[in-house]
């Protein structure tokens, strides 16, 4: 039986170890094709992809040309003229110095459709600076910029963006190889991985049989003798392998006496450490949130009344970015060297705890509260000192909050929430101190839960309404759409500002729920308007990194038979800030789906030349601050024609907000804005009275015929 069992494991070491053998050799295989990929990969960086890229920066100084003579034409002074025609020169000479660079590098197959692409770029060049020099500031020298220096200038961006896509299919046409490549890796994947599928069931099978079910006997016989069975045996005692010889010992560990007591004892410790962790954090050692909720609730007043206790709940500042730039074990030894440094600032009685995180708790009893602060000081101080890790220095801060038992609460959960929201208003008076509570921070507590809960509820029963306020097409003077404004009235609260409801929707964690909501409802509304109205719906930067949100829009418009042409999606240029990749999937999602895009409050953040042609918008909105004082304001007038001229030149629509008198209708009208929004036209108003607002605007524009 022993050589049985011999010979039967040295087979099952001999067949695991060839199958270990043949898999190793399979991925190294792979592994070698997956490097060949590699090198076919980096063959076509250096010489299509990076011929690409230095068109793209071609096409760039191309629109960068065409804006220094925008800016050639704004300028109202020799010195400003000159700045312009320099800014010229160095974009040309940057061009002729990209064109050396890709015609040393590109293949000869290419060269043919570069060289159309460059002599439509040196006609533009040419006659750029041939009107360039022309000093006589006259009508003509303007009408030659819209004119024939705009043609030009749309050949030659069109030819460099045919010359980027032949790149682009090039590239295309040479990864086929790869392609075929990375197929065949791919069924070799598979059917090496269907083999360790059938090999693990193998040895999962054997395993069983061999190992788990023998352990499970034994495991179960053991159940049975703790729980007073002396009698219990097992089949696997006849067995010459190591199970056979775990089952003896098996029969000779009940055949003793002493051993079971042996058991016992060890069960009785075991016990007793599984309740030390019950109490304890795992990492500091600290007590836990369950034991201090549990000390609190076994205070009496009679405890109360001797002496004092205070409920320390301390929250580190600044403790974030040691993880994100030093690693969680960085962050769980500055945790662990806090806890230390709290544990040596209390009393012997007191208790320290770790709630989660790096939120820490501390109750302690002492004779006033006076003590108390002083306690909270010497906390702050030995947890502002820094923490060495690794040879590095890290500072943290931290804030307090302190609650009384008896006065604050005289339960677990009442006494923690009074010591967080001290602490949240301590973090809120600058950081770094402490704060006791008080009954103004319960009444704030419950006025901020009692919003939320009502901005939840308003939300799931659809009571924020949409509100349609406008737009206009300022040169034909009629409305061709509405922006969807929320608005809400409470029975409680009156009218509720959207600036207070809007991030709270967020908060919660419902911006794209409620925008659903809204849009599916402004679909409904739009279904009896004239099909040429458009609905223009605002986008979060925050609902930007919900990557199913265009998924879920499309979705609304097709259950409500609305057409993607009829939407437009304004989002703010803090959306670019925040996550500009983010911004661009979702642009181009939409886009793709036939709904457009604008960017709204354009001038009020942080947008460069690129964003707005690499985004692709189809609408630029001109923020309201600049509209409104345009004509009193001279800098915000240069900034409103510097938009409409930048627009023009990109051959983007712009729509000019904050619109409320006709002297600034026609003002902008004058200067080419394609569309307008504000109080003149009309102030938001519900989805009954926006007929009554079309026929009106129908009405008007009859009149203005007939008077014509």
């Amino acid at each position: 039986m022993q050589r049985l069992a011999s010979s039967s494991r040295y087979r099952f070491v001999f067949f695991a170890s060839t199958t270990t053998v043949l898999f190793f050799l399979a991925f190294s295989v792979m592994c070698l094709n997956l490097m060949r990929i590699a090198r076919d990969a980096d063959r076509i960086d250096d010489t299509w992809i990076a011929n690409t890229r230095i068109l793209g920066e071609m096409s760039d100084r191309v629109t960068e040309l065409r804006l220094a003579q925008a800016l050639l034409v704004l300028s109202n002074s020799r010195e400003a003229r000159v700045n312009a025609k320099t800014k010229a020169g160095e974009h040309r000479e940057t061009l002729a110095i990209s064109e050396r660079a890709f015609l040393e590098s590109a293949p000869s197959r290419s060269l043919a459709q570069a060289e159309a692409a460059f002599a439509a770029l040196h006609a533009y060049e040419a006659a750029e600076l041939a009107w360039e020099g022309d000093a006589d500031l006259n009508l003509r020298w303007h009408a030659d910029f819209v004119g024939e220096t705009q043609a030009l200038y749309v050949a030659a961006d069109e030819a460099l963006d045919l010359l980027i896509n032949a790149n682009a299919n090039a590239a295309h046409s040479d990864t086929g190889h790869i392609s075929t490549t990375s197929n065949l890796l791919s069924v070799s994947v598979i059917v090496i991985g269907s083999l360790v599928c059938v090999v693990t069931v193998f040895f999962i099978r054997r395993l069983d049989k061999l190992l788990f079910c023998p352990l499970n006997e034994i495991t179960e016989a053991l159940t049975q003798l703790s729980a007073g069975n002396g009698h219990v045996s097992v089949l696997s005692a006849h067995r010459g392998d190591e199970i056979g010889k775990l089952a003896k010992a098996f029969e000779c560990f009940r055949q003793h006496a002493d051993a079971l007591r042996d058991a016992y004892v060890a069960t009785k410790l075991a016990e007793e450490a599984a309740a030390r962790i019950a109490r304890h954090d795992s990492l500091t050692g600290l007590f836990n949130r369950g034991f201090v909720s549990a000390r609190i609730n076994s205070l009496s007043s009679e405890d109360a009344s001797k002496r004092a206790h205070f409920l320390y709940v301390i929250d580190l500042d600044r403790f974030k970015p040691v993880n994100d730039l030093h690693g969680h074990a960085a962050g769980d030894s500055v945790l662990c060297k806090i806890a230390e440094r709290l544990r040596g600032e209390t009393r012997e009685g007191d208790i320290v705890a770790r709630l989660g995180g790096d939120e820490f708790a501390v109750l302690g009893h002492m004779d006033e509260d006076l003590d108390a602060g002083l306690l909270a000081a010497r906390m702050l101080a030995v947890i502002s000192l820094p923490v060495t890790v690794d040879n590095c220095q890290i500072e943290v801060g931290g804030s307090i909050g302190i609650a009384r038992y008896g006065r604050d609460g005289v339960d677990a959960d009442t006494l923690l929430r009074s010591a967080d929201a001290a602490m949240y208003a301590a973090k809120s008076s600058g950081r770094g101190t402490f704060q006791f509570f008080q009954e103004s921070m319960r009444e704030a507590m419950q006025v901020q839960a009692q919003l939320e809960a009502d901005v939840r509820n308003a939300v799931a029963k659809e009571l924020i309404e949409p509100y349609y306020q406008p737009l206009v097409d300022l040169q034909g003077d009629s409305i061709y759409g509405f922006e969807v404004l929320a608005r809400w009235t409470d029975e409680r609260r009156g009218a509720v500002s959207p600036e207070i409801f809007i991030p709270v929707v967020e908060r919660l964690g419902l911006a794209t729920p409620f925008t659903i909501s809204m849009l599916r409802r402004a679909c409904r509304h739009a279904q009896d308007w004239p099909n040429h109205i458009v609905l223009a719906l605002n986008v979060s930067p925050l609902q930007l990194a919900d990557p199913l949100l265009p998924t879920q829009m499309v979705t609304v418009l097709q259950q409500e038979d609305f057409s993607p042409r009829r939407l437009e999606i304004e989002m703010t240029e803090s959306a670019l800030v925040d996550d500009l990749n983010a911004a661009k999937s979702a642009i181009d999602q939409f886009r793709a789906l036939g709904i457009k895009v604008s960017l709204d409050d354009f001038g009020t953040g942080y947008s460069s030349l690129h964003h707005l042609r690499e985004l692709k918008f189809d609408k630029v909105k001109i923020d309201k601050s600049f509209v409104l004082t345009m004509l009193s304001n001279p800098e915000h007038e240069k900034i409103v024609d510097a938009i409409l001229n930048l627009s023009d030149g990109l051959g983007l629509r712009t729509l000019a907000e904050g619109i409320e008198s006709q002297d600034v209708e026609s003002a902008l009208r004058a200067r080419g804005c394609s569309f307008g929004q504000g109080y003149l036209f009309g102030k938001a108003t519900s989805y009954a009275q926006v007929p009554a607002v079309l026929s009106e605007n129908e009405g008007a524009r009859k009149l203005l015929a007939r008077s014509g």
